[in-house]
């Protein structure tokens, strides 16, 4: 006790030595029980999981698996902190790591979650009939969800320290108007592509007609789709045009109708001509 007493009695600045004992005590706690959760707690949880019906329990421990050790380092620095009188400056910046930690981890958790998601969903809609298989579709939808939720993140971000984020939203809007116009030739290619997913007119591999071409789909990509014709060369398509155009499939033709003029001599028997109408008429 006498030694507690002359530690609150020696002061180091604003703060005594009490209060930087008690700082590191915290630190060393606060770390020892988040590796704990980490180590031992995830782990059992994961053998749990292994023995349910679902995945998606099994995803949600991998994606606390993936988070680093720092992150669990700033957290523990973030409240053992609280215990000391420190400058504002110092408060400020620590508080700001804090926030962008928090976010990034945040942000990195939606994206593997948004992963298993969608290769959920593509996975299940491939296994339909009629189904459109088609390597990039995932992955541009991915992209454009990740891009939307580091969007989303980044605001966050600026909003939890303070700035104005209305002015950047309404900045943004605008700016996405002028890029919209600028790109529309673009964009409206891409939503072709959306189009085709959804639609199912075509997928890859199958044999079609559009206008005067004619070969196998190699690709459907983002902006253009790829088609190898019968010459051998690599026909490249933009998605407008083939959602505009009339397309022949004839990879979905079960059944093929072939019309035929057959002729007959004068001459021949009325039994044989009888004979030959029958057999033309199934």
């Amino acid at each position: 006790m006498n030694y507690l007493s002359q530690l609150k009695n020696f002061n180091l600045g604003p703060n005594s030595a009490y209060d930087y004992l008690m700082v590191l005590l915290i630190f060393a706690g606060l770390v020892i029980v988040l590796k704990i959760f980490q180590v031992i707690i995830l782990a059992r949880l994961k053998k749990l999981a292994q023995k349910t019906k679902t995945d998606f329990d099994d995803v949600l421990i991998e994606i606390f698996k993936k988070i680093k050790p720092p992150f669990y380092l700033i957290i523990a620095l973030y409240f053992s902190l609280k215990a000391l009188i420190i400058p504002d400056f110092l408060a400020g910046a620590i508080n700001v790591l804090f926030i962008v930690i928090i976010a990034y981890e945040l942000i990195r958790a939606t994206e593997r979650l948004l992963d298993y998601l969608t290769d959920k969903y593509f996975a299940k809609a491939s296994q339909g009939k009629g189904a459109v298989k088609s390597a990039s579709m995932p992955k541009t939808i991915k992209m454009i969800l990740k891009v939307i939720v580091w969007i989303l993140g980044i605001l966050a971000i600026l909003s939890n320290l303070g700035v104005n984020v209305t002015s950047i939203i309404a900045s943004l809007g605008i700016g996405g108007l002028a890029v919209a116009l600028a790109l529309q030739n673009i964009l409206r290619d891409v939503f072709s592509s959306f189009s085709i997913y959804i639609d199912r007119p075509f997928e890859e591999g199958d044999f079609i007609i559009v206008g005067k071409d004619m070969g196998s789909v190699e690709k459907i990509g983002l902006k253009t789709t790829r088609i190898r014709t019968l010459q051998g060369e690599q026909l490249i398509v933009a998605n407008t045009e083939l959602t505009d155009a009339r397309v022949q499939n004839f990879k979905k033709m079960e059944k093929r109708r072939v019309l035929f003029n057959l002729g007959v001599t004068y001459g021949t028997d009325q039994e044989k001509v009888d004979e030959i109408d029958r057999t033309a008429s199934l």
